[in-house]
């Protein structure tokens, strides 16, 4: 089974771009940190990990419509690695998480804000967040994109 969970925070503002046949490629970067207490010295310590997320069709558009560099997201998706040639023409590899679903965090709004909070969305009659900020990838070939690279 290939299935990627991740919530962290959005480390740029996604990159849009349109694939020949109309449908949109969302690139976006994710950080996870961990965090834990040495054992020897009693001090706090963490790791930052960066991954590498691509969205296609209008699971990638409200990505790039609700999220910003910094917001919180919670998503699910493939790991893939995928051969290319730079401009070079050196051949390169890349691995990334091919998104399939995503959420808000919890207290998370949408509208552009995600990561914020919404403990005042009642009393501002700001709209509140879909249950599923976009919800599920069409079954499509994007995972199989291997030689094509919007980016």
């Amino acid at each position: 089974m290939n299935k990627i969970v991740l919530g962290g925070a959005l480390g740029r503002d996604p990159e849009v771009r349109y694939m020949p046949g109309g449908d949109a490629a969302v690139k976006f970067s994710v950080a996870t940190t961990e965090r834990w207490r040495d054992r020897n010295s009693g001090e706090m310590k963490s790791a930052t990990e960066w991954h590498t997320c691509i969205a296609y069709g209008k699971l990638g558009e409200n990505i790039a419509k609700f999220f910003t560099k910094g917001s919180g997201i919670l998503l699910e998706g493939k790991l893939r690695t995928r051969k290319y040639a730079d401009k070079d023409g050196v051949t390169k590899y890349a691995t990334e998480i091919l998104v399939d679903t995503f959420e808000f965090p919890p207290g998370a709004r949408s509208g552009g804000a995600a990561g914020s909070s919404n403990s005042n969305a009642e009393e501002s009659n700001e709209p509140t967040k879909p249950a599923v900020g976009g919800g599920t990838a069409p079954n499509s070939d994007y995972s199989h994109q291997q030689d094509v690279d919007p980016f």
